[in-house]
């Protein structure tokens, strides 16, 4: 049986998500708990990007004030 080693000197250890570190970006962001019970790993990342994107002005928030018409057609 052969071992296979994977060399990661390349990445420094600020390009690696840890828990620690994953948990903490989705508690920045204001996901619970209850949330991440809820959500996958990727559905958080998700949420943590659009967070970013809204924060930073890339991306507006995507609300607007319902109309007749909204209310009408539900």
């Amino acid at each position: 049986m052969s071992e296979t080693h994977v060399d990661n000197t390349s990445e420094s250890d600020e390009d690696v998500l840890t828990t620690e570190s994953f948990f903490m970006t989705c508690k920045m962001v204001g996901l619970t708990l209850e949330d991440l019970d809820m959500m996958t790993i990727g559905e958080c990342l998700d949420y943590v990007e659009n967070y970013v994107d809204i924060k930073s002005g890339k991306q507006e928030e995507k609300t607007r004030r319902a109309t007749q018409d909204d209310f009408d057609s539900f």
